[in-house]
């Protein structure tokens, strides 16, 4: 019964693979004694803690342990390789894994198939060689479950797609007690997720809290594709996450509309292309009244196609935001990205007092002066006390530099400064350490990416700096001030004070 986890055993335990059914219950004791020391909720909880491993060999102790350790060691699965494997060997065909032809499923082989597959709360796939599942296969368990669900308790699915047939399976696969959808796609046509869209419309997903869909589309593909994602995305009354990455919404695709139907939505991540500053505006207040309870918004603003900049996106296209209140993260972009001014940034710290992550990006071309100025963040930290993580594409502006004696504003609770492939000339370096010291605790660690566009990439990595030897010039000053400011701390405290 451990066939597909097999490797997570000792050998002793993996060659006796019919120890788990045979071994007897533990009689070292009154069982209920046992049970009042070690009650299921408790050996469930253990379990949870464990590995697969120790949840493997547990498995084979006693049947009382037996349920609980392999609830937890099937709960979640990497691929559908361990659930098929019960049903016979599989082997690689030009489709994916199969079972061989002339292997013949016993009725007793399906009712263990069963039993284990409503153990299942968690499944990824991904359409690598190991992962890849004949979607023959799947429509031959389908055909065998009489119109039940494969996977009844599944609560959670991460489909990772790139071959056509295996959008068939996500919508196979799907159960109504699912939670968790998502899909990343990847060389798909359009046309296969369209297909797979309007099945998934179909289906009573009750539960479906997230949604999560991915694609590498170019902007300006067919339309359909759109109005199919539209439809789902209306049936699904009960989300509170929707993050549609690279994914165009249009103006007239009504995407933002469906996702305008749900005042309970927590978190919402979209592309808006196509839109002019009006229509912009407007969809905005749209998603404001309609979702007063947001909590996180992830939002770019472009033209159709990758030549097409757009209207440049400013401060009063997205002031309609400021209604929503409980918003902590937000992160803007857009192809051209007016700077915000200082009375901005103080709106900005009244309306969203829980704020903590904020990203402003751009998609201009590095060297040139747009952006925020540095002196902004003197403003930032002002006014947005709580932020924690800020990103932002920043330019040098020696007239409004402040020098460290000008500073008035320090953050307080910063601890990571994406610089979005900011740039500065190499006789300015000192100047705006010291600036940034000034205005950033020792704590704060400053990272930087290209092209991260509202992703958490802009606070992760340093792979996007113009001049990386010019800016770990200004890394390397800022931490010898911040060790001469603890020192001349130090120098300062009396004898008794130390």
């Amino acid at each position: 019964m451990l066939r597909g986890f097999q490797h997570y055993l000792p050998t002793s335990l993996s060659t006796n693979k019919s120890a788990l059914m045979d071994q007897p219950t533990s009689t070292a004791g009154d069982p209920s004694i046992i049970d009042a020391l070690l009650p299921i909720e408790l050996m469930s909880r253990v379990f949870e803690l464990s590995d697969k491993m120790s949840c493997a060999a547990a498995a084979m102790v006693c049947r009382r342990w037996s349920n609980s350790a392999l609830d937890e060691l099937w709960r979640s699965l990497p691929s559908l390789v361990p659930l098929l494997s019960l049903l016979g060997p599989l082997e690689d065909t030009d489709l994916g894994k199969d079972l061989h032809p002339d292997v013949i499923v016993a009725d007793s082989t399906w009712e263990v198939f069963k039993s284990y597959a409503r153990r299942v709360r968690v499944l990824e796939h991904n359409d690598s060689p190991d992962g890849c599942i004949s979607t023959g296969l799947v429509l031959r368990i389908v055909s065998s479950q009489l119109g039940q669900t494969i996977l009844p308790n599944l609560r959670e699915a991460r489909w990772n797609l790139s071959t056509q047939d295996t959008t068939h399976q996500v919508t196979v696969l799907s159960s109504p007690s699912l939670e968790n959808l998502s899909i990343q796609v990847d060389g798909i046509d359009v046309r296969m997720m369209q297909r797979m869209l309007v099945s998934l419309s179909s289906l009573p997903l009750p539960h479906l809290r997230t949604f999560h869909l991915s694609t590498e589309y170019a902007r300006g593909i067919d339309s359909l594709f759109n109005r199919a994602l539209s439809t789902f995305i209306r049936h699904r009354e009960t989300l509170s996450v929707l993050r549609l990455q690279a994914i165009q919404i249009t103006p007239d695709g009504g995407i933002l509309q469906a996702a305008c139907g749900f005042s309970q939505l927590r978190v919402f991540e979209g592309d808006l292309v196509g839109f002019t500053g009006t229509n912009f505006r407007s969809a905005l207040e749209g998603l404001a009244s309609s979702c007063p309870f947001l909590e996180v918004i992830a939002l770019s603003k472009g033209g159709l196609d990758s030549e097409d900049i757009g209207e440049p996106l400013t401060f009063v296209d997205v002031e309609p935001l400021l209604r929503c209140r409980r918003l902590a993260d937000v992160r803007i972009w857009g192809d051209t990205l007016q700077a915000f001014e200082e009375e901005d940034i103080r709106l900005i710290g009244q309306a969203w007092p829980r704020l903590t992550t904020l990203i402003i990006g751009t998609r201009a071309e590095p060297g040139t002066e747009f952006g925020t100025p540095f002196f902004r963040l003197m403003e930032f930290a002002q006014y947005i006390p709580t932020i924690q993580r800020l990103a932002c594409r920043f330019y040098y502006c020696s007239e409004h530099m402040p020098t460290a004696d000008q500073v008035t504003a320090r953050f307080k609770q910063l601890r990571v400064l994406g610089l979005e492939e900011s740039t500065i000339p190499s006789e300015s370096l000192t100047s705006v350490a010291e600036f940034l010291a000034m205005v950033c605790g020792p704590e704060v660690k400053f990272t930087s990416s290209e092209n991260s566009w509202f992703t958490d990439r802009a606070f992760l990595d340093r792979e996007g700096f113009s001049e990386p030897d010019e800016w770990d010039q200004v890394e390397t000053i800022i931490r010898a001030i911040h060790r001469a400011q603890v020192g001349y701390g130090y120098l300062k405290l009396g004898p008794g004070d130390i």
